[in-house]
């Protein structure tokens, strides 16, 4: 049994033993073969044929050798470095395989990898040519000078190995350390002994090209020390051993270098010349615009400068010396203005710079020398716009007032303010647009522009303030809750908003609850607003949108972005959507709802007579109004957010001659055409983009408050402002819709009373103005008694001016609009006291 398992075990080692062999022999096929496929440049197949060579048996030298040539070949350098490190381990003291290694490294720019590798190869092969000649151009490229300059030194003073110290690329080397740390002499000395060693050419053949570099860094360095005869010679000599321009540097960049010795020499003609040939074989360098502008400069010749310094600063618009020295040229010519911009745009590219700096203030004050004038800047202020006695009307409630226009001046200004305060300004050559928001007090009288030119000219434009009471006929509470418009709903908490007008003027401030609910008092109904949200220092200030919902949490208004972290809301007059959220009194507002019926024909005749129904969004007929002799119809006291239809039935659908008919609003503007329908009868249902359009015939009247007068609430004020003619007191055609209102709301009451208050402005004298305001007293209370109201229930008192409502006393300058909100009609409507 134990010789069974002996024998077992040496037939398996045999098994083992054979497997390898062919392996092995299999490997090395596939290494003969790739090696065929690389030499006929099959390099895909040459590639596959040694990595499965390798897999059959990895670490193999040869075959690793042959597949890091491959990629080398396919340009794939780290993968031919990775296998070069393989082969390397593998027979660790192949110099060859280092210098192979540290080529890589270089041509990749690793400079601090390739030292790495050199310094291993002469641990055990101390003076190996390329190796020393490899590490010193690795410290060169490091700008490691100092440890160059010591190799070479180590190198050049040995005796053991003369044939190094006799290599011309190691004296090179040593000559562009030297040349770095700025010994220009033993630099010279060094280049020269390299060009002495460099092999000399067979007979009737130039010095190779690659030496053109040599006598590139030598030239330079004979610049450098004022040998400009012996730099220009040697420069000549490079340009002329690269015909093919092959080597760097290139042939242009040498015509380019000799210019600097030629100038050396105030050689211009040849400086120029050098420059001239640079350029026309590379019109896109840099460095060689600058340097012949340069030149230019020096000799006067200022408009070919500044030619020069544009193409530069067009190649590279940070270019500081192109900027500052091309302000300079400018300066040399009197243009001031050019000059100035380039030289702050110098001192912007460098505040450091201290010519610029001289340059730019010199600049400044030849300009402000050349230019001085006395006229004082013109102001022209576009918005508010005032009226014929110079007064502007603003709102009692407002918070700021936006001041804009248009300041010319012949020369720059210094400043423009509004009440002290800076203004944003945008310049369009003389003319300079400003705007500023200026915050309303209670002492604002007067609105004063001020602005100065940098000759400290001063003009001024004074606007005088009136300040206005709301002249709005209904005034509405408006509240809603803002949250953000996504899945989350976070409240906007503890905010501060604005309702702004169409101008952007904040005329109410409010806050958010911790909630996002706000609320605005007697606000007024019929103007239009932006309300307006910062989050700039809320934690909701990434969120992209907001919206506005009722109390009900129904999404309402969407915010618009109105830049960085601000957002808007348009709140319209005409949108049915923001209505709902607007109470009278706490009451839900209500509109009264009105327009026109016309027949879609020529003449656009009315349709009298005819029972216009008010349907809800369950078809139920909610109330049903006559269109009078003019097709006009009204529904008073409707809810705006709810869904409404206007409909004519079939029977009325039969008195109307025509199958289009047209609902406009009071004043003619075309709401909807409709025509008639498969079931006998016209319908407008709004849709959802035209539901705004609703509101275009929705007007909130003050006088439906009457409508909740009873013994708890017995008192109602209602003022209109019924602008007679002057001295005049007769009531005029313009009146009457007005007054019809007073005389159905008395009708609809029959236990009110009303006493009418006329009241006058404090123009004309006190004694004029008191009886002129009873006769129109008295003419509105006669109107409405014959409209059948029994005269007991109404009584007209004139007050004059004895109850002016602002300041505009005898002798007080107010604006007219200051003195009309005096000249008001007061109904003072009650149930009698018992």
């Amino acid at each position: 049994m134990r010789n069974y398992k002996l024998l077992q075990a040496l037939l398996l080692v045999l098994l083992v033993l054979q497997l390898s062999w062919a392996s092995a022999q299999s490997a090395g096929k596939l290494n003969k073969t790739g090696a065929r496929e690389m030499k006929a440049g099959n390099y895909t197949e040459a590639l596959n044929d040694f990595t499965k060579s390798l897999e059959l048996k990895p670490g193999v030298f040869k075959v690793l050798m042959n597949r890091a040539k491959v990629y080398e070949i396919i340009k794939q350098p780290e993968k031919a470095l990775a296998d070069y490190n393989e082969a390397l381990i593998l027979e660790p003291k192949n110099y060859k395989l280092y210098i192979k290694t540290a080529e890589l490294n270089i041509a990749m720019n690793r400079y601090s990898e390739a030292l790495l590798i050199l310094h291993k190869l002469v641990v055990f092969d101390e003076w190996n040519r390329d190796g020393l000649e490899k590490i010193i151009w690795c410290h060169i490229m490091l700008k490691q000078f100092k440890e160059a300059a010591e190799q070479c030194d180590r190198i050049l003073k040995g005796d053991k190995h003369h044939y190094i110290k006799q290599d011309h690329i190691v004296n090179f080397y040593n000559g562009i350390t030297q040349d770095s740390l700025k010994d220009y002499q033993s630099a010279v000395l060094s280049y020269i002994k390299a060009l002495s060693l460099i092999p000399n050419p067979p007979s009737g053949q130039k010095i190779s090209p690659e030496f053109k570099t040599y006598y590139v860094n030598l030239a330079t360095a004979q610049f450098h020390l004022g040998q400009f005869d012996e730099s220009i010679k040697n420069y000549t000599i490079a340009s002329t051993l690269d015909p093919a321009d092959t080597v760097q540097p290139h042939n242009y960049r040498i015509y380019y270098f000799r210019s600097y010795p030629y100038l050396g020499k105030s050689d211009y003609r040849n400086t120029l010349g050098d420059l001239d040939h640079a350029l026309a074989m590379n019109p896109k360098d840099k460095d060689i615009f600058v340097h012949r502008a340069a030149v230019y400069q020096k000799t006067s010749n200022y408009q070919s400068s500044i030619s020069d310094y544009t193409k530069a600063i067009q190649l590279d618009s940070t270019n500081l010396l192109s900027c500052r020295e091309r302000g300079a040229c400018y300066l040399e010519l009197g243009n001031y203005k050019d000059a100035i911009s380039d030289l702050q745009r110098a001192h912007l590219l460098s505040v450091k710079d201290e010519r610029a700096a001289e340059l730019l203030g010199l600049a400044e004050k030849k300009n402000y020398d050349a230019n001085k004038e006395n006229d004082a800047p013109e102001i022209k202020i576009e918005y508010p716009v005032a009226d014929n006695t110079n007064f502007i009307n603003i709102y009692e409630n407002q918070l700021d007032v936006i001041v804009s226009g248009l300041v010319r001046d012949k020369s720059k200004l210094k400043f423009i303010k509004v009440n002290g305060i800076e203004a944003e300004v945008k310049d369009e050559e003389r003319s300079h647009y400003f705007k500023c928001r200026v915050p309303v007090n209670s002492g604002l009288q007067k609105i004063e522009v001020s602005a100065s030119d940098i000759y400290s000219n001063i003009g001024t434009a004074t606007l005088k303030v009136g300040k206005l009471i709301d002249d709005s006929r209904v005034s509405v509470t408006f509240r809603g809750i803002i949250i953000s418009d996504d899945a989350k709903k976070t409240p906007v908490a503890n905010q501060t908003i604005y309702m702004c007008n169409e101008h952007g003027e904040a005329m109410y401030a409010a806050k958010t609850d911790e909630t996002g609910a706000f609320k605005f008092y007697k606000l007024p109904f019929d103007k239009n607003y932006i309300l307006t949200l910062d989050v700039s220092d809320s934690p909701l200030s990434l969120t992209q949108k907001f919206v506005i919902t009722d109390m009900q949490n129904r999404p309402i208004l969407h915010a618009e972005s109105g830049g960085k972290a601000r957002y808007k809301f348009q709140v319209l007059q005409a949108d049915y959507k923001a209505m709902s959220l607007m109470t009278m009194d706490d009451e839900p507002l209500k509109v009264d709802l009105k327009g026109k019926l016309l027949a879609d024909n020529d003449n656009r005749s009315p349709l009298a007579n005819i029972n216009v129904q008010l349907v809800n969004e369950k078809a139920e007929v909610l109330s049903t109004q006559k269109t009078d002799a003019y097709g006009f119809f009204l529904f008073p006291g409707v809810l705006p957010d709810l869904s409404y239809s206007f409909r004519i039935d079939s029977a009325d659908t039969r008195l109307i001659p025509v199958n289009k008919i047209i609902i406009t609003d009071i004043r003619g503007k075309i709401i909807k055409e409709i025509s008639k329908g498969v079931f006998g009868y016209f319908i407008y249902e709004p849709l959802g983009s035209e539901r705004s359009m609703l509101s275009v015939i929705a007007e909130p009247d003050p006088w439906l408050k009457a409508i909740k007068l009873n013994k708890d609430n017995s008192h109602l004020e209602i003022i209109d402002n019924l602008y007679y003619e002057s001295g005049a007191y007769q009531i005029m055609p313009s009146f009457e819709p007005e007054l019809n209102k007073a005389v159905n709301s008395m009708k609809e009451n029959p236990g009110l009373i009303m006493e009418i208050q006329s009241h006058t402005d404090a123009v004309a004298g006190d004694d004029y103005n008191m009886e002129l305001s009873q006769k129109r007293a008295s003419a509105v209370a006669e109107y409405l008694i014959s409209r059948g109201i029994d005269k007991k229930r109404v009584t007209a008192k004139g007050y004059g001016e004895t109850q002016l409502i602002n300041r505009c006393s005898n002798g007080v300058d107010c604006s007219d609009a200051e003195h009309k909100q005096n000249r008001r009609t007061v109904f003072k409507l009650s149930y009698p006291s018992k």
